[in-house]
């Protein structure tokens, strides 16, 4: 054996002594990452169950499967009713290249539940959660997923969200941005003698010194489309407070289905027909548009000065709205 081939085996050896050792590294942190996962999750009062952990992905990542997560929070503190998810495995994954990025993956057969809601089977569609060690940054994208509840199940067709976030001492600053698309509620548009689906769902969102800017909405159902921004911040209180606008397109045809369906009358049809004609104005496309300010005070909602609904109390989260 020549003296360069010796030392490209010996390459080679080493390669692969020093990739094994960084598999090792990285799975045993992510064991003890985990570990302290569930215990901070139990201290937020979370009760979370799982089965045993396998190491996988060896040699070109580290990856954890963990069997049987069960996960609930019934305290009502961040739902009436509570919320949980379940999840045949759960696979930690944290392939070998640059940048470093955590992937969180449920698999196998899934159920949610969410409030007052029962708690129903999801599809094993693709759901994954990546995020960065530091934590600055997660992307969450779904595909065809159908969360099976009762009496109007919801089908996701997909959902992109993506969080950028930098933390100092203070303040918290950072954006998210999600899309939305084929979020198919055939069924419960039924119940109100309508068909179609929302085609698209946009939001973007900054975070700045304590000030939550809502920079764009967007909601398509049909005929109707909805849009607008709004400024959130906490009260005194630490409830949500702060104002924006909506724009609404389209009422006076969705109005005009609802009659035709019979879920409404025609003459309150035309009474709201003739409501929102002292509103609106001709969008460029020939279109009704109708511009609303909206405003919450004192976990108060009121659009054009007319209240329309009031908040329930919130603990908002830490950080999210300071």
């Amino acid at each position: 054996m020549s003296g360069r081939l010796v030392r490209i085996v010996i390459g080679l050896v080493a390669l692969a002594l020093l990739d094994t050792a960084l598999w090792y590294a990285a799975e045993m942190q992510m064991r003890a990452s985990w570990r302290n996962t569930l215990a901070q999750a139990a201290v937020d009062g979370w009760h979370v169950t799982s089965g045993e952990a396998h190491a996988e992905g060896w040699p070109t990542a580290a990856r954890l499967r963990v069997d049987g997560l069960e996960m609930s929070r019934d305290d009502g503190r961040i739902l009436a009713g509570g919320i949980g998810f379940g999840a045949q495995s759960l696979l930690l994954d944290l392939p070998f290249t640059l940048p470093l990025r955590l992937t969180i993956r449920p698999q196998g057969a899934q159920h949610l539940r969410v409030g007052l809601l029962p708690d129903s089977a999801l599809s094993e569609g693709d759901l994954v959660l990546r995020t960065a060690l530091d934590g600055g940054f997660a992307n969450l994208a779904t595909e065809n997923m159908v969360w099976s509840v009762q009496p109007a199940p919801l089908a996701l067709g997909h959902l992109v969200a993506e969080l950028h976030q930098n933390r100092g001492a203070h303040p918290t600053q950072g954006s998210l941005v999600a899309t939305l698309d084929g979020l198919d509620i055939s069924v419960l548009a039924q119940r109100f003698g309508l068909q179609g689906l929302i085609a698209h769902a946009g939001l973007d969102i900054g975070l700045q010194d304590g000030i939550v800017t809502l920079r764009d909405f967007a909601i398509t159902w049909g005929k109707l489309a909805v849009n607008g921004n709004a400024t959130m911040h906490a009260d005194a209180a630490g409830q949500p407070a702060g104002e924006g606008k909506v724009v609404i397109t389209g009422a006076d045809e969705m109005l005009a289905e609802l009659a035709a369906a019979g879920r409404i009358t025609p003459q309150n049809a035309q009474t709201a027909t003739l409501i929102l004609r002292m509103l609106q104005r001709t969008g460029q496309d020939g279109r009704s548009v109708v511009e609303l300010p909206l405003s919450v005070r004192d976990r108060a909602v009121t659009v054009a000065q007319f209240p329309v609904a009031r908040l329930p109390p919130m603990n908002l989260p830490q950080g999210i709205i300071p």
